[in-house]
């Protein structure tokens, strides 16, 4: 299956599946202030659209377990305030500096040598 398709589906199935809790947790009713509607646009265009476009160009760039480390920057990436949105957010705190410094180490030590490691061929099975 392609990754476009696969990944049409899960969000797909996504949408389906919080109509229910959406539904009763006060509905689709959205105010119309700068921050509800940023919020829906960020979400909308960074973090599904941009997202998947960066996703799929590291992909083909590099193997897939090195390319999928970088997912763990997604959360302490997109935490609020440091993103370029035009509203206020809370200030990142030590402990969250702390974890994102972690992530980031782990990440670095996981695709430090991804490319060089992608290009050598692999050797025959000893028979």
């Amino acid at each position: 299956m392609d990754l476009r398709t696969g990944m049409f589906i899960q969000m797909l199935a996504a949408t389906v599946s919080i109509i229910p809790f959406t539904l009763g947790s006060g509905g689709f009713a959205l105010p119309l202030t700068v921050t509800a509607v940023g919020s829906v646009v960020w979400l909308a265009l960074v973090g599904s659209f941009a997202a998947f476009v960066l996703l799929f160009y590291i992909l083909k760039r590099q193997p897939g377990a090195s390319a999928t480390s970088y997912l763990f920057l997604v959360p302490p990436g997109n935490r609020p305030g440091r993103s370029p949105r035009p509203w206020p957010a809370p200030q990142l705190s030590p402990a969250a500096l702390l974890g994102f410094a972690l992530a980031a180490t782990g990440v670095a030590l996981v695709t430090r040598n991804s490319h060089a490691s992608a290009r050598q061929p692999l050797e025959p099975p000893p028979k």
